[in-house]
């Protein structure tokens, strides 16, 4: 896939520059970017009579970083999606992307 793919199926730029990373603690690492797509984000909770909204993480699709040592030239192709803190899936193509994509849309639960 390349960065066109990627923008086209509604997938955001995150990008990590040197201030936010020395402010994180990870002075040795490169400025650094990568894209993610939320399929699903986590909702308001009610907590004895409170509405509080947790902060916890949607069901995320991310790309490897620019920086990935497979990806043969950033602005082309070699850019792959996977599961946030689940890696053991890629999808290498976009139209399997945009596959599941549309499968989340369809089946997404809209109220209890």
């Amino acid at each position: 896939m390349t960065q066109e793919d990627l923008l086209s199926l509604g997938f955001k730029k995150v990008s990590y520059s040197r201030e936010d990373l020395d402010g994180d603690g990870f002075f040795e690492d490169e400025p650094y970017y990568f894209y993610a797509y939320t399929l699903d984000e986590a909702g308001q909770y009610g907590f004895s009579g409170w509405e509080e909204e947790y902060d916890k993480p949607g069901l995320e699709l991310v790309t490897n970083t620019n920086k990935a040592f497979d990806l043969p030239n950033e602005k082309g192709d070699g850019w792959y999606v996977e599961f946030s803190d689940y890696e053991n899936i890629r999808f290498y193509k976009k139209r399997d992307v945009q596959t599941l994509i549309e499968i989340f849309n369809k089946n997404r639960k809209l109220s209890d």
